[in-house]
This record gives C-alpha cells, sequence and structure tokens, in this order.
C-alpha cells in the first residue's frame, strides 16, 4: 500500500486504466485527501460546487464510476466492485488514507470501500446515501424501473428522460441552473447498467448488516424534501452508525450539495475541522494547537438529536433562569433545570451534593445516560455533570429557535420521566474554583482570572447583565481579571464558530498556553461557556469555572473588587 501522495494541483482529467473499464478522474488542490463520489446516472461534475472550497485546505480527488461519465462504457464479462476500483484509484494517486464522501449511489460505494478497506478511510460523508435492504418508497421504486424499461424498450434517449423525471429529482427541477446541470450530465450517461450485462460483484459484506462495524467519524445528511426511501435510509444510518452526526438540510432534494451548496459546504468543514491528518496525528486543518476532544463527541447537531429524540437511553435537558420559555414550548421530552431552582442556592452558591443527586434522579438520568443539554445556559449544566463525573453529556450546536425553525418535534407540557437512582460521586476539583481560590489567584502570574462579563459589568456600571444594581451589593470586577469578550461565539443558527474563528475570539485568554484558566461571569453560565470552548473545543488544559461568580463575589463584604 502506498503512503506517500503524489501532489497533483491542476484540474486536467487523468484517466487510470483498471481491468475492463478506464477511470476518468481529476484532482484539485493540495493536503489531505478527500474523494467525492457522484450518484447513479451523473458524473463527477456534480460536485462542482464543492470543488473549489474545498481545494483550499484539501486534495480533492474526484472521478466517473466505471460505466459513467467519461469513464465510458465497460467490459461486460469482467468482474468488478465499484469499491474496487474506488481503492484501486487511491493506490494509484498514493494515498494512504482519505476521506470519502458519496451522494446517492456514491454513499454505497464509499460505504462499501470503508468496511472492505477501513484503514483506508479517515471519515466517512454520506449524502443522502442509498442503504440496500432498506425498501424504497412505492414511487421512487415504480420510477426507477420505469427508466429501465425505457431504455430497454426504446432506447436508451427515453432511459435518459424518464430518469431526469424521477421523482429523486423533483426539488432540483424548480431550480433551472441545477436542472440543467443534471440534464448534461444524464445526457452523457452511456446507459449500459440498463441496456447491457453489468458484472458488478458486491465485496465484503452488505452495509445494512455492518453499519456499526463503521468505526470511522462519519457524517450523515439528507434532504427534507427528498423521498421518504432516502430519508429513511439516511436515518437508519443516523440510529446505528456508533456516534454518526446527522443533518436534514432545509429547502433541499435529493441533490443536496447542488441545491443548498452553501449549506452543505459549511458542513463539511465543521466535519472536516474536527478529522485527524490521515498521514499525521495532528487535527486535519490545522497545525497550530492540539485538539485532543472530537467536536462531534460533545455537540449534536438538530438532525442527530431529532433522529434519537425517543430513545430512552438519551435525556434532553433545558437550562434557563426560569421556566417561561419552557412553559410556552420546548424540545419534545425535554426536562427544565431551573439556574435559580435547581442548580444554584439562595445564597447564589451552587446546589449541594444531595440537592443535585435529587435533580438528577428526578430527570429520570442514570449514569449510563446521554444529555443533550440547550437552551440559555447549556454549558452550566454540561459542567454540572461534569463536576460529578458524568460520562456522556453533550449540547445541542444550535439555537433554541433554530430547533423549532427547521421543523424539530416541540411541546409546551412538562416532561416527567420516570425516576432513576443515581449515585453521586466526589466533585472533581480540576474544574471548579470558589472564592477562596479566586483570591488566591489574584495577581499570581501562573493563573489568568477571566471575565467573561460586559464591559459595563466588568466597569462596575451595572451589576446585573439586565442592567440592574444589587443592594448591598459592589459593581466592577476581580483585581488582575482580564476581560474575555465571548459574543461573538455562535453562527447565525446558533452553532459554535470554527476552532480557528474561536481562538481568535480567546486571544486573550491564551488558548494554547499551558498556564491555570479562572472564568467567571455573574451566575455561571457564561463561564460555564468559557471553560467549554476552551476545554472541549481549543483542547486547552487547566481551565475551572469560579461558579458562585460575581453574584456570589460582588454581595461578600471582604472580597477585594476594582474599577476603572
Amino acid at each position: 500500500m502506498a503512503t506517500t501522495q503524489t501532489r497533483i494541483t491542476a484540474d486536467a482529467t487523468s484517466v487510470l486504466a483498471v481491468p475492463g473499464a478506464r477511470l476518468a478522474y481529476q484532482v484539485t488542490g493540495d493536503g489531505p485527501a478527500v474523494v467525492l463520489v457522484h450518484g447513479f446516472g451523473l458524473d463527477m461534475r456534480m460536485w462542482e460546487p464543492q470543488v473549489n472550497h474545498l481545494a483550499a485546505r484539501f486534495r480533492v480527488v474526484r472521478y466517473d464510476c466505471r460505466g459513467f461519465g467519461a469513464s465510458g462504457p465497460f467490459g461486460p464479462s469482467i468482474p468488478y466492485a465499484h469499491a474496487g476500483d474506488l481503492l484501486a484509484l487511491l493506490d494509484h494517486l498514493g494515498i494512504g488514507r482519505a476521506v470519502l464522501a458519496g451522494l446517492s449511489f456514491g454513499g454505497r460505494v464509499v460505504m462499501q470501500a470503508a468496511l472492505a478497506a477501513p484503514e483506508r478511510v479517515a471519515g466517512l460523508v454520506l449524502l443522502g446515501a442509498v442503504l440496500d435492504g432498506v425498501p424504497w418508497d412505492t414511487g421512487s421504486a415504480a420510477a426507477l424501473a420505469e427508466a429501465a424499461s425505457q431504455a430497454q424498450a426504446h432506447g436508451l434517449l427515453a432511459g435518459r428522460a424518464a430518469w431526469l423525471a424521477h421523482p429523486l429529482f423533483a426539488a432540483a427541477r424548480q431550480r433551472p441552473a441545477v436542472a440543467s446541470a443534471l440534464a448534461e450530465m444524464v445526457a452523457g450517461y452511456p446507459g449500459q447498467h440498463w441496456t447491457g450485462h453489468d458484472p458488478h460483484q458486491d465485496s465484503g459484506p452488505r452495509p445494512l448488516d455492518a453499519l456499526e462495524e463503521l468505526a470511522t467519524p462519519v457524517l450523515v445528511a439528507v434532504g427534507e424534501q427528498d423521498v421518504p426511501g432516502f430519508r429513511e435510509m439516511s436515518a437508519v444510518l443516523a440510529r446505528r452508525i456508533p456516534g454518526a452526526r446527522y443533518q436534514v438540510v432545509a429547502g433541499a432534494g435529493h441533490m443536496i450539495n447542488m441545491e443548498q451548496p452553501a449549506v452543505v459546504n459549511d458542513l463539511l468543514d465543521g466535519f472536516l475541522d474536527q478529522l485527524e491528518d490521515p498521514m499525521n496525528t495532528t487535527p486535519l486543518t490545522s497545525r497550530h494547537a492540539p485538539e485532543p476532544t472530537s467536536r462531534t463527541s460533545v455537540l449534536v447537531d438538530s438532525g442527530w438529536l431529532a433522529a434519537r429524540l425517543h430513545d430512552p437511553a438519551i435525556r434532553v435537558v433545558e437550562v434557563d433562569v426560569s421556566s417561561g420559555a419552557y412553559d410556552q414550548w420546548h424540545i419534545d421530552g425535554a426536562v427544565l433545570w431551573n439556574v435559580y431552582a435547581d442548580l444554584k442556592d439562595a445564597g447564589y452558591r451552587l446546589a449541594d451534593a444531595a440537592a443535585v443527586e435529587r435533580l438528577f434522579t428526578r430527570s429520570g438520568i442514570s449514569p449510563d445516560t446521554t444529555v443533550v443539554c440547550y437552551g440559555y445556559a447549556p454549558a452550566l449544566g454540561m459542567w454540572l455533570m461534569k463536576l460529578y463525573g458524568h460520562r456522556d453529556v453533550r449540547i445541542l450546536d444550535c439555537s433554541r429557535d433554530t430547533w423549532r425553525a427547521e421543523g424539530g418535534a416541540c411541546g409546551s407540557a412538562a416532561a416527567e420521566p420516570a425516576a432513576t437512582r443515581y449515585p453521586l460521586g466526589a466533585p472533581d476539583g480540576r474544574i471548579r474554583a470558589d472564592h477562596t481560590a479566586v483570591r488566591d489567584a489574584i495577581g499570581d502570574p501562573g493563573t489568568t482570572i477571566l471575565d467573561v462579563r460586559s464591559g459595563e459589568e466588568f466597569r462596575g456600571e451595572r451589576f446585573w447583565p439586565s442592567g440592574g444594581m444589587e443592594p448591598g451589593g459592589r459593581a466592577g470586577h476581580v483585581p488582575s481579571a482580564v476581560r474575555q469578550p465571548i459574543d461573538d461565539l455562535y453562527d447565525p443558527r446558533g452553532a459554535f464558530r470554527s476552532p480557528d474563528r474561536l481562538r481568535e475570539i480567546f486571544s486573550a485568554a491564551g488558548p494554547g498556553g499551558a498556564g491555570e484558566l479562572i472564568t467567571y461571569c455573574t451566575i455561571g453560565g457564561r463561564a460555564s461557556t468559557a471553560w467549554f470552548v476552551l476545554t472541549y473545543l481549543l483542547g486547552r488544559d487547566n481551565v475551572r469555572v469560579y461558579d458562585g461568580s460575581w453574584a456570589e463575589w460582588g454581595r461578600m463584604a471582604d472580597t477585594p473588587v476594582e474599577q476603572p
């Protein structure tokens, strides 16, 4: 197996001869390899909206599968496997490992390649992927058979016309530019799979029977307007592939990469940002800072959660400072953690262990539950669970409003899960700082105190974020604290921004440093968000949260307070 990469930066079409056929391919860009595999009846040109975008950072390989596009007809008597052709192309280009992305038929090809040679695959992207064994919906199955029937009875032109009329392309037909591009590709399809003998032989297990064996990171995406059969195939993939990310793309049908290219490019960026370079041990797109924790292990997108919403092993928790928003509507089945009523005592200190244990128990959470937090202060909920050693807790990577706007299931009745038993362990002092630790850190060159409140709060112009002052309280900041704004952590959907952008935002915190950081805000919500980003998204060690924050510090009589 080759382990060196031959750098090809021009996108001129080249040809690889394989037994019984030829494979036309193009390579664009330089860097870790990403291979794009097209859908049935189409060719490599369907990836035009992605190629230049990805080629800025990656070595992008796209090719026409055997019997499609510029690869032309194949020998009808020589057995082959599409997955074998893909692996042969990797060998030819000297690519040891690559991220494989496929749409529809191409998704089946890359899954088969990943199962046949898992050591060659750094990640999988499955866009509206075919999953044999999951039935097509009746209309789509009939239209698929009709295309082959028309080609056999009336010739290739009739078959191509019937294929373009398939319900798969209904949404694409509403976009003239996309419809024109599809027609041009289908016009170049030789049609041999319809009219001649196809000696294709599947290699290895059927993907449906081996999904749990896919150990590589996987992104599954499907258009919300795709046909029912493909939506179900994607849902099965998301449920059964361990750790798969899942996204339903709004406003898109089957050809999601062509119909919603900007959305798909953003999905690809987010997925690829978290993968390791197949030729190195540093992250795929970064050489300057470690990211030991996979973003997908602590963040879930709306599609992933939607596919698992009623899984009894998952508990959704809305974290807010009141019940007002929750009472109006919430993610279906979610329980509420009210910061002031459930997480804090009357003095704004963290609830004691007995109260936390009761909270976990009445929320239907056991030590093996996967907990997904969302709402006003999801990171505070995650921090609390990590404080007591909970293994699997994640944050919904979009805003509450985005969940509803994208069709996520909502309800208004308060959830009442069955109580569980949760024996609480000892708190982890490595992620918590009390007021004594903060006092000791003042002026300590080995510790940075991060104030993540607004400028008005930092300057002492207000005590509470809402603008009010606290009777008997003092406004200002902890002496030697560094103000670290966190106003721009999210994109318009409410998802966390890329690691590179987050590093820029947290430049004052020294995200690549080794000294201790203590974060604080007013009640701990924003401080926990800073802890989460620094620890889990940027790989920063030695970050603690002062959970009492200014609500405690500013109300104590003997704590030092500074104003500009």
